[in-house]
């Protein structure tokens, strides 16, 4: 860049900016600079780029969305400026290192510990832009774009190409070969102009964008594929091929890589989207699940910690319900063990969580070889989410051996426990073992549709469409018209990543049913079919979620009401003609669940949050001092209450403002913030917030 033109740039940057000069001593580099920015005593690199003209840029809105990123594995962009003469500049955080490439030439391939753990770190920092609203697609991830840390972590950077997931679909600008998704090559094929008249690199791309045209566009799969490409590169010291070439498979190299992380990899870099994982948080839990099966991690002991589970009272999110397959026999013999069965199933029904564990533990220990209290213990542990510990108790069940139940009632008590495993396998993404306990429950109990059900949806996520469609057929004979079809559709087109018709599915299936956990099961799938379709499907998700509700009984529609609150304060933020109703919807929603006793802390912090937006500042103040109380070593609602009385003072006048309280509040939050070692982006926008405050 010439003397002048820096001296522009200088000038364009501002007093807060100095020590401006081309990155790379050879001039090589100059489209990169660096600079000192003296507010916050960094270094920072200034990347220029010309605005595409046939993308008009709305640089504003970028800069918002841009600059609002907060996390670990991310550089922080502070601003986007532009200049008169059609160019833009990126002003982000320097960070020191080198790249991934640079790294791998250096020490050769990484082994499956250090890829994995770092294709762990790139899986964050996706999850975290794609959960943005709306979801930020980075769409050029590759081994030029990471750098490695001293520290020896990964930070994902290079974001002049990250698009944002809007309704109309979006169209990849970055398209790296080897690193690029089919997707990314989906071009309207009249954009080339007349074939016969391409050059031959236009035309290799024409070719691949005909080959492209039914993979639909550019989502939050798309980064996936570019992480498993990575991995890929990661583990051989190789580029991967482009996804129309014959691929090189990683069982080639002479590498020790395992079954389930090659399984990982693959899957992946599949070619259809929807056969890919379906966002990033299910690659961090199939890597989890990976890590558990090559034994990082060990098993609770089975019976020294079984009558010692501790399980939340708080609100079940899950929407697996159980079918119990048998009644309890009156017999003289077990009658105390029936009553402690009866009670528990009192206590469930009146949402005491902990006092049903209690009573079935109690069973358990009176009665060692009966199957119904470990049955119903194990799907109490499912629906709060230990699948490993459900996992680890139903598996001390012997098949051979179900106390005093015989014939059908053995039958069906060892059936639910394997349905009940399956499930945890299926959360654990064990699908093969999931498979093998739907399919021995439904040879136990071939009338129970539920198991019919889950059966086909396991066997076409393992991609074998036959079996799931003989599983369905037989489902529509068991229970024609009961939703449990539909909902065995919808939830397998959903995996397939058809939203559409797996949101056709799941409305009939909640709308039709009434069986009560068809009808919570499918309710909450189709509002995350309507997430993943965008803001237009924003009104048919709380109109699912509402019906729903309306549907369900008290005891039963506790998730729906969370995510329907979560859902009116999505529309808020999109519709802000109608912000105050929508504040008011959700403010309900969460109050209702407060009043219920399923306050957990997010529902917590949303009611006190929305409470703010409606500036009903005492009650917002009143939520978080309690829940201040109830978690004291947590940050949060410190953090809460400085942003609230930050919020309350800019109401007032200038010269009547105080803000000692805030001070206060934000001086314990940031001590317990430290001490935790967390990544919170409100925390961040609190520390700016208070460095601007006068005095």
């Amino acid at each position: 860049m010439a003397t002048a033109s820096l001296d522009q740039l200088r000038e364009l940057l501002g007093e807060d900016f100095d020590d401006v000069r081309p990155l790379g001593e050879d001039g090589g580099m100059s489209r990169l600079f660096r600079a000192h920015k003296r507010s916050l005593d960094l270094d920072v690199v200034i990347k220029r780029m010309r605005m595409d003209p046939s993308r008009p840029a709305d640089v504003r809105r970028e800069a918002k969305v841009m600059t609002s990123l907060r996390h670990q594995f991310l550089p922080r962009i502070f601003d986007f400026k532009t200049d008169g003469a059609g160019y833009c500049y990126t002003i982000m955080e320097l960070i020191p290192g080198c790249t991934l490439r640079q790294y791998v030439r250096r020490q050769g391939a990484l082994g499956q510990k250090q890829a994995l753990f770092w294709m762990r770190q790139m899986c964050q920092a996706a999850e975290y832009m794609h959960s943005q609203h709306p979801p930020i697609i980075h769409s050029d991830i590759k081994p030029e774009n990471i750098m490695v840390t001293p520290e020896g972590n990964l930070c994902l950077i290079d974001f002049n190409v990250a698009l944002e997931l809007r309704d109309d679909g979006v169209e990849a600008v970055g398209a790296t070969m080897g690193y690029a998704a089919p997707e990314q090559y989906n071009i309207p094929l009249e954009r080339f102009g007349p074939v016969q008249q391409l050059a031959p690199e236009r035309r290799t791309v024409y070719d691949m964008a005909t080959a492209a045209q039914s993979m639909g566009k550019v989502t939050v799969r798309t980064d996936l594929y570019a992480i498993g490409a990575v991995t890929y590169f990661m583990l051989t010291g190789y580029d991967p091929p482009c996804w129309n070439q014959p691929p090189v498979p990683l069982t080639r190299f002479a590498i020790q890589l395992s079954d389930p992380f090659l399984q990982v990899i693959e899957r992946c870099m599949a070619l259809e989207p929807g056969r890919r994982f379906s966002s990033a948080g299910e690659v961090l839990r199939a890597l989890d699940g990976m890590a558990k099966l090559d034994g990082r991690y060990k098993a609770w002991r089975r019976t020294s910690q079984a009558a010692a589970l501790v399980v939340g009272a708080g609100l079940i999110l899950s929407a697996f319900a159980m079918v119990w397959g048998w009644m309890l026999l009156g017999q003289e013999t077990g009658q105390s063990y029936n009553q402690l069965i009866q009670e528990a199933r009192q206590l469930e029904a009146q949402m005491d969580y902990a006092g049903q564990q209690e009573v079935l533990l109690q069973a358990i220990g009176l009665e060692r070889d009966r199957p119904e209290a470990y049955a119903n213990l194990g799907a109490l542990l499912y629906r709060q989410g230990d699948y490993d510990q459900a996992v680890e108790l139903l598996s001390q069940v012997d098949v051979e051996d179900t106390g005093t139940l015989e014939g059908d009632q053995a039958a069906a008590a060892y059936g639910q426990i394997q349905y009940v495993l399956g499930g945890c396998y299926y959360q654990l993404e064990d699908f093969a073992k999931a498979l093998q306990a739907y399919q021995l429950a439904s040879a136990l109990c071939p009338e129970e549709p539920a198991y019919c059900r889950d059966l086909a949806v396991c066997c076409a996520r393992l991609g074998y469409s036959d079996q799931a469609q003989e599983a369905l057929t037989r489902l529509e004979q068991l229970a024609p018209g009961s939703g449990d079809g539909d909902l065995a559709a919808g939830e397998i087109a959903y995996f397939d990543g058809r939203y559409e018709e797996a949101y056709a599915h799941l409305e009939e299936a909640a709308r039709q049913s009434e069986d009560v956990s068809v009808i919570s099961r499918a309710s909450l799938q189709a509002a995350q079919c309507c997430q993943q379709l965008g803001a237009d499907w924003l009104d048919r998700e709380i109109g699912v979620l509402q019906s729903a509700v309306g549907r369900l009984g008290v005891s039963d529609n506790g998730a729906q009401l969370q995510v329907l609150a979560e859902a009116w304060l999505r529309k808020a933020a999109a519709d802000p003609a109608q912000q105050t109703s929508c504040w008011e919807e959700a403010l309900a929603c969460l109050q209702e669940l407060m009043v219920r006793g399923q306050a957990t802390f997010a529902v917590r912090q949303n009611a006190a949050l929305t409470l703010e937006y409606l500036s009903r500042f005492d009650e917002a103040e009143e939520v978080l001092l309690q829940l201040r109380q109830d978690f004291p070593q947590d940050y949060r609602p410190a953090m809460r209450l400085a942003l609230l009385y930050l919020d309350e003072e800019g109401e007032k006048e200038v010269g009547q403002r105080s803000y000692d309280k805030a001070r206060q509040q934000y001086d314990e939050a940031e001590t317990l913030y430290v001490a935790v070692a967390a990544q919170d982006s409100d925390m961040i926008r609190l520390r700016e917030l208070m460095a601007q405050l006068p005095g």
